[in-house]
């Protein structure tokens, strides 16, 4: 009997380690990955969900079962938690997601590299073959390139170079727009 209960025990803390690095590998790597959430929800509550969550995750199912002496085991509220903490991350995401998609001129001045998300509602918004390019800069804001005849914006972050939006205008009419990578050398 003594045999089983001691790879029922080690069964119980792999499983716990399992979820223990998920946790911490959604906290690590996904912020990482998107900038976005933590330039749209801020520092704090990035730091509150991101940081100190996956921390609490750990130290709460050890709270409950050492010092609240619960029966239940430490497993399954670690799985709760995780549940719970997934959730959060994932409700945070999407609502981050679909708040800057929607292109205001606001937006686009404040949140620089998500510009990529918000193109397809500017595109939808805004008739941008046809206008005229100072229209286009009432809405868009100072390009941060110009030459003869285009003006360049940056929309995001590539992985080495900035992703470029650029307005083709001929006689002050936009007639062409498309996104590239610059390359920088």
């Amino acid at each position: 009997m003594n045999s089983r209960n001691a790879i029922k025990r080690t069964i119980a803390v792999i499983i716990w380690i399992l979820l223990i690095v998920i946790i911490f590998g959604i906290s690590v790597i996904y912020p990482f990955v998107s900038k976005t959430v933590r330039n749209i929800i801020g520092k704090p509550l990035w730091f509150l969900i991101y940081i100190l969550l996956p921390i609490l995750t750990v130290i709460v199912p050890l709270f409950i079962r050492y010092i609240l002496q619960f029966k239940r085991k430490i497993i399954v509220n670690t799985f709760y938690i995780t549940i719970i903490y997934v959730l959060i991350v994932s409700i945070t995401s999407i609502g981050c997601y679909k708040y800057i998609k929607n292109f205001t001129p606001q937006k686009w001045e404040k949140y620089v590299t998500e510009r990529n998300l918000m193109l397809e509602d500017l595109e939808n918004k805004y008739s941008l073959v046809g206008m005229s390019i100072n229209e286009a800069k009432e809405i868009l804001g100072n390009p941060d390139l110009e030459s003869e005849n285009e003006i360049e914006y940056i929309i995001g972050e590539g992985f080495i170079d900035p992703e470029m939006f650029v307005l083709k205008y001929d006689e002050q009419i936009i007639i062409d727009f498309y996104t590239y990578i610059e390359f920088k050398p």
